[in-house]
């Protein structure tokens, strides 16, 4: 099974049974109840988007040591990766409603899924969230000749009722920090108007499609980011993230945007009584950094990118997956066409592969499409024959881009994010059948968590 003996999952770093892995089974039957669970964008082919096809053979990163990053982000913003994905183009592809002001400053707030989390203190890393919102806002308030966008998963509504809130907890009055106003569109995404209490303007951008999303963060010329995202101890345990108000979270989505930046990055505390002085002394360092200026490209992605969500069959995914077996024993037989660990074993990318030989996907994949990779040339993201597992963009980009960065890359390689089907998402590449007249490829992840209260 893919719960490993001892119920211990490593997806999540939870205990776990195999009474979840039935629980899994009889949440989704089927896969049309499987996709029913996610939520699906069309786009291009990642290793395209993020230009790591442009990546020198053998090239190696070095720890960008000038700022106080996590780890991993310190090594790719050393590395080739940013300058090229500043190089690419995007920003003809994706304007990120950008207002005509000279600096474009971008707040990310992920509130969404942490709200709905089982554990507690990730619903409390939501309200930590907006508390650091509330700051960045006063902050960007005193930059001269700047567009704010606050991009988040959650609707500018639901962030006003949690930072009234907020302001109910510290003042005993219910306050709304900031009042939506109309909705436009930039021809890709879809903004909502807001002003603050002092009359601050800025935009909100939810939801959709999350390459969009993240580069409406990592293009900006300055990002306000939690201080827990520039930590050097990485933030993995809640009390290393505690502001003294409560935990804070850093996602791996603000982590991949700030890796790939080039532009300055400022981390505000979210103590909501911090003082207008230190508002201010933020304020003062904010561009702190030069910000390289960048191509402008048109590429036909944009249709992909300005799609809402889509709800494709399991029957066109399933086609696909079974496509890829004769796909990769055409490209180059058998041998190149396995997932194989260095003793010549068979095993699958990751234990919550649908696509491994596990009879727990019976129901899901037809055993003959099983097994079978379409690049030849899979990275090895690992460093022992095996690939990071797919759980969001966020993650998974860290850890290949971290990757290379350390260890270069390898001549024979020209694909980095692997294709699959697993209990958390879902990554295919030129996917015929989902939409009319084209083969976008296609990013699915999961709406909410399906594994059970307790686990």
């Amino acid at each position: 099974s893919w719960v490993p003996e001892g119920g211990h999952c490593n997806r999540c770093g939870l205990n776990h049974t195999l009474m979840e892995a039935q629980h899994f089974r009889r949440t989704f039957p089927d896969g049309e109840a499987y996709m029913r669970g996610l939520e699906c964008y069309q786009m291009p082919p990642l290793d395209e988007w993020f230009a790591l096809t442009e990546m020198s053979d053998g090239a190696r990163g070095r720890a960008d040591d000038g700022l106080d990053f996590q780890p991993i982000v310190a090594t790719i913003r050393g590395s080739q990766i940013p300058s090229n994905y500043a190089a690419a183009g995007h920003d003809a592809v994706v304007p990120c409603g950008r207002r005509g002001a000279a600096r474009r400053v971008s707040i990310h707030v992920r509130v969404g899924d942490l709200l709905h989390a089982l554990d507690t203190r990730l619903a409390s890393a939501a309200r930590g969230a907006v508390r650091f919102l509330l700051n960045a806002l006063r902050v960007a308030a005193l930059l001269d000749d700047v567009s704010v966008l606050v991009v988040s998963d959650s609707s500018a509504a639901t962030l006003v009722d949690l930072g009234a809130d907020i302001t109910e907890r510290v003042t005993g009055s219910r306050v709304e920090p900031f009042q939506p106003g109309k909705t436009w569109s930039d021809g890709v995404s879809r903004f909502q108007s807001a002003t603050t209490r002092d009359g601050f303007q800025f935009d909100v951008v939810s939801n959709g499609n999350p390459l969009v999303a993240l580069h409406c963060v990592a293009s900006a010329d300055l990002i306000l980011t939690p201080r827990s995202c520039k930590e050097r101890n990485d933030c993995k345990s809640f009390a290393s993230c505690d502001d003294g108000t409560g935990e804070v979270r850093c996602s791996s989505f603000a982590s991949l945007a700030l890796a790939l930046s080039v532009g300055a990055s400022l981390a505000v505390s979210n103590d909501p009584r911090l003082s207008d002085g230190d508002v201010r002394r933020y304020a003062a360092g904010a561009f702190g950094q030069p910000t390289p200026s960048r191509g402008a490209n048109v590429s036909a992605w944009r249709r992909y990118l300005a799609a809402p969500s889509v709800e494709p069959s399991w029957a066109a995914v399933h086609r696909h997956i079974c496509e890829r077996r004769e796909t990769c024993l055409k490209r180059g037989g058998p041998e190149a066409c396995t997932w194989e660990s260095p003793d010549g074993a068979m095993r699958p990318p990751n234990p919550t592969s649908m696509l491994s030989h596990d009879p727990l996907f019976a129901p899901y994949v037809d055993k003959s499409c099983r097994g079978y990779e379409v690049p030849p040339t899979q990275f090895d993201a690992t460093g022992d024959g095996g690939t990071f597992p797919w759980d969001g963009i966020g993650h998974k980009a860290l850890r290949i881009f971290e990757r290379i960065a350390k260890n270069g890359t390898p001549p024979a390689t020209r694909h980095f994010f692997d294709e699959d089907v697993n209990v958390n998402a879902l990554y295919l590449e030129r996917v015929q059948g989902i939409v009319d007249g084209s083969a976008p490829s296609l990013y699915c992840h999961e709406t909410k968590s399906w594994v059970p209260e307790g686990g």
